[in-house]
C-alpha cells in the first residue's frame, strides 16, 4: 500500500474555497440573470415592433416573449436583491452603436459608414413613430427627427459617392490632381 504524505501548502483552506466558489457560482448567476434580461427584452422589443409594423406571425409571440421578459426580471431581481435600475433599462434598449474601425482597409470604413447612417435613419425613425403611437404631432412638426433622418441619408450618400469613386479610380476613368489613375499608370 502507497504511503501518502500530506505537504502543507499556503493555499486557502477547504472552507476558504468552498466560500470562493461561491462568490463565483453567485457572480455568474447575476452575469447569467442580466444577459438573460438583456436577451428577453430586446426579444420583447423586436417582436413589439414589428407586430407593430404590420407582421401577424409576431403578434402570436408577443404575449409569450414578454412574460419571457417578466420571467427573466423576477430571476434577476432574486438573484441581485433589487430590480432593473432606469440605466440599466435604458442600457438594454439603446441600439447598439456602429464602432468605426480605425484600419486602413477601405471596405470596413464603407461598412461603418452604411451602419452609421442606417442607425441615424432608424433613431430618426423610431422618435417620429413614438409620436405616432401615441397620437401626438411632434414637436415643431417632427423637423428634428426629419433631420435626424437626412443626416443619416446624407452618409448613406457619401457611401455611393465614395463606393463610385473608387470604381472610377479602379477602372482607370478618374484623373485625381492631374494624374491620371490608371492601375500601372503612377
Amino acid at each position: 500500500m502507497p504511503d501518502f504524505t500530506v505537504i502543507e501548502g499556503s493555499g486557502p483552506d477547504k472552507e476558504e474555497r468552498e466560500k470562493q466558489e461561491q462568490e463565483l457560482e453567485k457572480q455568474r448567476a447575476r452575469e447569467w440573470a442580466k444577459n438573460d434580461v438583456d436577451r428577453t427584452l430586446a426579444e420583447f422589443s423586436a417582436a413589439l415592433l414589428r407586430t407593430m409594423a404590420g407582421s401577424e406571425s409576431e403578434s402570436v409571440y408577443l404575449m409569450h416573449r414578454l412574460i419571457d421578459f417578466l420571467d427573466a426580471h423576477n430571476k434577476f431581481s432574486e438573484v441581485m436583491g433589487r430590480g432593473l435600475t432606469a440605466a440599466e433599462l435604458e442600457g438594454f434598449l439603446r441600439l447598439p452603436k456602429a464602432e468605426l474601425d480605425y484600419s486602413d482597409e477601405d471596405w470596413r470604413h464603407r461598412r461603418w459608414l452604411r451602419e452609421h447612417g442606417m442607425d441615424v435613419i432608424v433613431k430618426g425613425a423610431l422618435r417620429l413613430a413614438a409620436h405616432k403611437i401615441l397620437g401626438e404631432e411632434p414637436h415643431f412638426g417632427g423637423k428634428y427627427s426629419e433631420d435626424v433622418i437626412e443626416r443619416g441619408i446624407k452618409t448613406l450618400e457619401e457611401l455611393k459617392r465614395t463606393t463610385k469613386a473608387a470604381a472610377a479610380i479602379e477602372e482607370g476613368a478618374l484623373e485625381v490632381g492631374g494624374c491620371c489613375c490608371r492601375p500601372g499608370a503612377l
